[in-house]
């Protein structure tokens, strides 16, 4: 019988550092090797598998159903194939149908007619992780709101807390860029500067965002029009005042719109 191959990588798996793409390739080639088995083709994605719709998951399936024989699938773990029920539904229903006959993970083997409680509840169990891992991430960010804090990356000016605890990060100002930044909005209301010519000044000057990159004058005309810098931000439709501190005053903000019009 020969195989095809399976890995995958996605955002949440990068950040608690998860086996990676390569790590999986290896794991792969090393496991065919001491199966003695062909690998006809192998199908990788970097994206999350909460959702279906992945490119290579697709063409895997499609691979499968346009072969004139059944075919086994290497993969690290049973999760890297599918967390939601849309994709584990096409994995069993192949399976059932007798196109794919053999399922080999580093700490699990199904097969056609066996163990298809088992394979279901391993596929439950990824299911339920994504489950949880939204619902963990939506408490995390609504408590960070009571607390009064945007949960997601500051705007240019401003920093976000790295060590602190999901749901209990602060947001700090940017000592390099805080006050240069509250400089070209008191530029602005002077009447004297368009924005044009502050950030052809911030440039001049070698200002950078956090990247160490120019910053567009795209960001320079959105942060002018930014609630944040007075103290307020907007989350899923309601309106937040922040605990952070102010580049400048409410005031000052609405007087800024009435310049730009």
């Amino acid at each position: 019988m020969k195989y095809i191959a399976y890995v995958r990588r996605s955002s949440e798996d990068k950040k608690k550092q998860v086996q990676s793409i390569p790590n999986q390739l290896d794991w792969v080639q090393k496991t065919t090797s001491a199966l003695g088995v062909e690998v006809l083709e192998t199908f990788q994605d970097i994206k999350t598998a909460k959702e279906p719709g992945r490119e290579g998951f697709n063409a895997m399936m499609k691979f499968i159903y346009s072969s004139p024989e059944p075919l086994g699938i290497i993969t690290w773990k049973m999760n890297r194939l599918s967390r939601n029920p849309v994709d584990e539904g096409a994995i069993k229903f192949a399976l059932m149908k007798g196109k794919i006959k053999h399922i080999y993970a580093i700490d699990r083997q199904f097969r056609e007619s066996e163990n298809q409680i088992l394979l279901g509840v391993e596929f439950g169990a990824s299911t339920q992780y994504s489950i949880d891992l939204k619902s963990n991430v939506n408490f995390g960010m609504e408590r960070k709101n009571k607390k009064g804090y945007r949960p997601c990356t500051a705007p240019t000016g401003y920093l976000n807390d790295p060590y602190a605890l999901k749901g209990e990060k602060k947001i700090y100002i940017d000592p390099e860029r805080f006050n240069v930044l509250q400089g070209a909005w008191k530029k602005l209301l002077s009447g004297a500067y368009s924005i044009a010519a502050i950030w052809r000044e911030l440039n001049a000057n070698g200002f950078t965002t956090r990247r160490g990159n120019p910053i567009p004058l795209s960001t320079l005309c959105g942060m002018f029009k930014n609630t944040f810098y007075a103290g307020y931000y907007t989350w899923q439709g309601q309106v937040y005042q922040g605990k952070h501190t102010p580049m400048i005053s409410p005031a000052d903000f609405d007087r800024v719109q009435q310049i730009l019009g």
